[in-house]
């Protein structure tokens, strides 16, 4: 795998928050995402061939329904 910006944490505008990575898959590599007891597989580089990442995650917290939003 090759990294040009690691995972890095940055505020957003309206108060949420994102990760975001820049990254490559070589061929062989595989890229997975495990979210709790999961693990979600997202891409697979298949030989002779390498894929380019750009990788952001949105982070946004609302109130929790339920509970009269408490």
């Amino acid at each position: 795998m090759k990294i040009w910006k690691p995972l890095t944490k940055f505020k957003k505008p309206r108060g949420e928050h994102a990760w975001h990575a820049d990254f490559a898959l070589e061929e062989g590599e595989e890229l997975s995402l495990a979210i709790a007891d999961e693990i979600h597989h997202l891409e697979s580089c298949p030989d002779g061939l390498e894929y380019k990442i750009h990788l952001m995650i949105c982070v946004e917290p609302f109130k929790k329904e339920g509970n009269n939003g408490k």
